[in-house]
């Protein structure tokens, strides 16, 4: 499978304690739990990935965050951090419905859904990171930070896969 593989997405979590069984991944047809990534298996696809992520700052209160990133192997890719923590229980279980019903290859209408959940309560912003300029999007005031980077991983796909940085601002 490995050779199939054309790019990947790997998210370092950074000061975030995340727990694999409290991590929701979206689309499933394109997780490896094993290398913890997001792969593609075409070079003309724009991929898209979600994580519902639940884990702790240290010893401190629980986190809740939406991260998500579209399109980041063939256009520089956008990505979404966003907190959970005041979002109806009702409105993120219907949001993470409709997410497992869009493909892998469907990164508009994937991207459209979660911008329109979370239309008014973020901002659009462009950020240099060490593979240049990305679209972030976030909430005003976010404590968090991105960086997106590439880096070469032999062992998990054939191109330098694609690393999500996330750090406290």
């Amino acid at each position: 499978m490995l050779g199939n593989r054309f790019s990947a997405l790997h998210v370092n979590w950074g000061p975030l304690q995340v727990s694999g069984q409290r991590t929701r991944t979206m689309p499933r047809s394109h997780w490896d739990a094993h290398d913890d990534l997001f792969f593609c298996c075409q070079p003309r696809t724009r991929p898209w990935c979600a994580f519902f992520a639940v884990g702790r700052l240290g010893d401190q209160r629980r986190v809740s965050l939406l991260l998500a990133c579209f399109g980041w192997y063939r256009i520089p890719p956008t990505i979404v951090a966003v907190s959970l923590e005041n979002m109806d229980s009702a409105m993120m279980a219907l949001l993470e419905v409709q997410l497992q019903q869009i493909p892998f290859e469907r990164m508009l209408p994937a991207r459209d859904l979660i911008l329109g959940v979370f239309d008014g309560k973020v901002v659009k912003k462009r950020i240099d990171t060490a593979v240049g300029d990305v679209e972030y999007i976030s909430e005003p005031g976010s404590k968090w930070r991105v960086n997106i980077r590439e880096e070469l991983r032999p062992d998990m796909c054939v191109n330098p896969i694609t690393v999500v940085d996330l750090s406290r601002a």
